[in-house]
């Protein structure tokens, strides 16, 4: 999941930025001047503003999205930095993976939060059950003990 949402925040960010300058661009062709106050001189100015602020947008959107990443890291090494006893279980979190003997905080970690959490079901062997996209986790007090594949 969150391998896609890079691309897919990229590719709304170009979007976005194409949209705005093609309104940007519709207007200065009926104004003959660009919103910031710029005359149009025969498009040359036109063709110098529309790629640097184009690119200057995606730039900053690409940047953002790597301080997310380093933040997640940073969130995950200060927890076992905090925590070495688990550093066993860091190469997992780091990618995203879940395996059994896992605490609910490194579960968490790895995978974010669960779609909803089920308590002391009747029908359940588990005292506890998170649902995330396609798969179901038993937890015995704090620990992953199972995991299950949903039919979606």
């Amino acid at each position: 999941m969150k391998k896609i949402l890079k691309p897919i925040c990229f590719i709304l960010v170009f979007f976005l930025v194409y949209s705005v300058v093609g309104i940007e661009l519709a207007s200065a062709k009926i104004s003959g001047s660009i919103g910031f106050g710029l005359k149009l001189t025969g498009g040359k100015l036109l063709s110098f503003v529309v790629p640097f602020t184009m690119f200057g947008l995606i730039l900053m959107a690409l940047i953002g999205m790597g301080k997310q990443s380093k933040s997640r890291s940073s969130i995950i090494n200060r927890y076992f930095s905090q925590n070495p006893s688990r550093s066993a279980f860091k190469k997992h979190v780091l990618a995203g993976a879940i395996v059994e003997d896992m605490n609910k905080d490194e579960v968490i970690l790895s995978w974010g939060e669960p779609q909803e959490i089920y308590l002391d079901l009747e029908d359940s062997s588990y005292g506890e059950v998170w649902l995330y996209p396609g798969h179901y986790l038993g937890f015995e007090e704090d620990w992953l003990v199972a995991r299950f594949h949903t039919s979606d």
